[in-house]
């Protein structure tokens, strides 16, 4: 079940201003939740003690209502809220203002960011696109909020790992978030653009060394980051950690993991969420090394990252129950 620190992943709208090349989700203009819906998910969240909230999409600040869902997250009990988002329309004044006016509650803006360069980033994002957002975020008045990096890095950028750090000096960029890419949805046609085992290693090796130098620097999808040192996060804990709502207001393990939908969270409470056979299998892996193929049945740190991420191994080889193909210590 949820722990003390559990965090809502809120996937509130589909919708987007861009065509991303990596893009996971799915852009149906019919998925889209009521605010009525979004109060009711909520508020049964922080029921469970969840005051920690993750607004991502689409691109969130495409809902007229967006603000509105601020506004019920303060009502219901929500203490932290941190956005993903493309950056592109914190051109809207009127959007900053009212970023600003909740920064009581809105504590961090990860943008989106696929490049160090307009050459590497706008591969992903489109032509001109780095530009357009660089323009955006140095403008005065965004650079007072409290931005930060969410980083894709694959086989096109990874030569830029230490170049973001530069990059984020010129819009005072607070946070830094590296992930590797996952080849679902869009991004399958990416798929030699996928880390090597080698380059992860080096990515992690790379956030290690910010981190002591004093940047705020995290991974996700890296569980096994921790064996090269605890200081390193891996953002893994499916289910226990992270409570993750699609659009249509269904739970999943993860955003890229639609295909294990465990039913609504509309109607269903979390027990009986949490006894779907599906749900066992993400709750428990600790206890499923004899499962595992590949090196993951033999690992001795097989306790600590349990098995890699779920979402890579699965985006590659078709199952969990697999070693993950990034991993640096897979013998």
């Amino acid at each position: 079940m949820l722990g003390a620190n559990s965090v809502l992943l809120f996937e509130i709208t589909t919708k987007c201003n861009l065509n991303c090349a990596h893009c996971f989700g799915n852009k149906s203009p019919n998925s889209l939740l009521s605010i009525s819906q979004i109060h009711q998910i909520l508020k049964k969240a922080t029921s469970y003690g969840i005051t920690d909230l993750i607004l991502t999409g689409g691109e969130p600040f495409m809902r007229e209502d967006f603000f509105d869902i601020i506004h019920s997250a303060k009502k219901v009990g929500i203490e932290n809220i941190a956005i993903t988002t493309n950056g592109l329309l914190l051109n809207d004044k009127k959007i900053v203002r009212r970023i600003k006016k909740n920064r009581d509650i809105i504590t961090q803006l990860y943008i989106g960011i696929n490049g160090a360069t307009p050459t590497t980033h706008d591969l992903i994002r489109g032509k001109g696109q780095f530009n357009k957002l660089i323009v955006i975020l140095e403008n005065p008045l965004v650079r007072k909020l409290p931005i930060g990096m969410d980083i894709c890095i694959g086989k096109w950028n990874v030569h830029e790992m230490y170049d973001f750090f530069d990059l984020g000096e010129s819009f005072n960029c607070q946070f830094f978030n590296f992930v590797p890419l996952i080849p679902i949805g869009e991004g399958k046609n990416l798929i030699d653009q996928v880390l090597s085992p080698e380059e992860c290693k080096a990515m992690l090796e790379m956030v290690l060394e910010k981190k002591r130098e004093g940047y705020f620097v995290d991974l996700c999808f890296t569980p096994y980051a921790k064996v090269i040192d605890e200081e390193l996060t891996g953002c893994c804990n499916l289910l226990s950690e992270f409570l993750t709502i699609t659009a249509q207001g269904n739970v999943v393990p993860c955003l890229y993991m639609k295909d294990f939908n465990l039913g609504s969270f509309l109607t269903d409470d979390l027990e009986h969420t949490y006894s779907n056979p599906k749900a066992k299998d993400f709750l428990q892996p600790q206890n499923y090394q004899d499962k595992m193929e590949g090196y993951c049945n033999r690992c001795p740190s097989f306790h600590i990252c349990q098995g890699g991420c779920k979402m890579v191994t699965y985006a590659l080889k078709g199952t969990i129950f697999d070693t993950d193909p990034l991993c640096p210590f897979a013998k």
